[in-house]
């Protein structure tokens, strides 16, 4: 079963590579998370739903670091989806993708343990970017 938790997301910008220069960039966000870390909550996700509140996301919690694969069927509203590494670091974002895009499969570029599903255009309005590193305090250990 889901576990909405109201949690406060810290951006700490960081870059992808050791050589580039540290970058000075935090900042908090506030919204209501649905954790899906069982099999079943994976599978289902988003999918039926007619929308989904603006202060309001879906965390997907994977075993281990993976390729796991989205996709957009049954679904009735366009998502911006977050991939998140191990270290809890945007690797990648793919923006407004759209319910006619099913049965389209969309992979992240690198292993991730975590994938945000939030409302397509909230990681604009968020200034969610690549290389943030996204700081839980409910389920990180700093």
């Amino acid at each position: 079963m889901s576990i909405a938790l109201l949690i406060s997301i810290y951006l700490e910008a960081r870059p992808l590579s050791d050589s580039a220069a540290p970058l000075n960039r935090e900042m908090e966000i506030n919204l209501r998370l649905e954790i899906a870390d069982s099999e079943s909550e994976r599978s289902q996700g988003l999918s039926g739903r007619e929308s989904l509140a603006d202060d309001t996301g879906m965390l997907f919690i994977f075993d281990s670091p993976s390729y796991p694969g989205f996709w957009m069927k049954v679904m009735h509203f366009a998502l911006d989806f977050v991939w998140i590494n191990s270290d809890w670091q945007i690797v990648q974002i793919d923006r407004d993708v759209q319910p006619d895009t099913y049965p389209q499969i969309f992979t992240p570029n690198s292993a991730v343990r975590y994938v945000l599903e939030i409302n397509s255009g909230k990681a604009n309005e968020l200034g969610l970017e690549v290389s943030d590193v996204i700081k839980l305090p409910q389920l990180t250990d700093s």
